[in-house]
């Protein structure tokens, strides 16, 4: 690399930050490799910060709303054991 070759480079944008965040949580929540998961992710520079694509956005919500269905309904309702100290 030459010394006068601009090496300054790209950050994430805060957006692309919580992009990450929530793919490690589904990660997490699903067992799934989070590496399979940010592949998943495409990133364009918009205004020297790198931002997830407006389509990553839109395939990513999409994903997320399909795994959200396929939830069966008792798991989704919140409730506490009898024996539980924090029921009321």
């Amino acid at each position: 690399m030459s010394d006068t070759q601009n090496t300054n480079g790209l950050k994430l944008s805060d957006s692309a930050i919580a992009h990450v965040a929530k793919v490690l949580q589904v990660a997490l929540l699903t067992g799934t490799d989070i590496v399979d998961n940010l592949r998943l992710a495409n990133f364009e520079e918009k205004d020297g910060e790198l931002s997830l694509t407006k389509e990553s956005e839109e395939v990513f919500a999409a994903n997320l709303q399909r795994l959200m269905e396929e939830i069966p309904a008792e798991q989704t309702e919140f409730s506490l054991q009898e024996n539980s100290p924090f029921k009321s």
